[in-house]
């Protein structure tokens, strides 16, 4: 269960669980992030990453691509004696529904990214969704995400019991 500070994760298959703010999830991750960059993960929404600013849009096939690098500074990010290597996040936008069908965050100075693909976009009372999504994390550790959403329902204010059974062991 997220909420903008407090992430409680429970491992059912290791009997471990988690009651934290994001710095621990930033170390399961080894990205940081926050609840809004979280949440538009989740949900395949726009975010902007570190408060970057899209600053261009491109048009390949039936996608368009809101990207934070412009090509003045794609140029100078190819050089490998570029010592501000930005980090680039970019948005597929389908051309038909206008969803994001892919996002893509490259962090050049530490190597790292994030690559996500959302599928599946079903009508629900507030839009399109991807009802299933797919993440890689590449940083120290690599880290797969796979989501498949069987139901979302807005607008409810949800309550959700976080008992954590006997024998459970606390991750730091």
């Amino acid at each position: 269960m997220i909420t903008r500070d407090t992430v409680k994760f429970m491992d059912r298959l290791n009997n471990k669980y988690s009651v934290s703010d994001f710095d621990f999830l930033n170390k399961l991750l080894h990205m940081n992030v926050d609840f809004d960059i979280l949440q538009g993960i989740l949900t395949g929404n726009l975010f902007a990453y570190k408060k970057n600013k899209f600053n261009s849009v491109y048009l390949e096939d039936k996608y368009y691509i809101l990207s934070t690098l412009s090509k003045r500074k794609l140029k100078r990010s190819l050089e490998d004696a570029d010592p501000s290597k930005p980090i680039i996040q970019d948005l597929y936008i389908d051309g038909l529904t206008y969803r994001i069908t892919h996002l893509s965050v490259e962090d050049q100075k530490t190597d790292k990214s994030l690559l996500t693909d959302y599928s599946d976009h079903r009508q629900t009372e507030g839009g399109l969704f991807p009802f299933h999504s797919h993440t890689e994390i590449i940083a120290e550790k690599n880290v797969k995400i796979e989501i498949d959403y069987s139901k979302i329902t807005l607008n409810n204010n949800l309550e959700f019991p976080f008992n954590i059974p006997s024998g459970y062991e606390k991750m730091y």
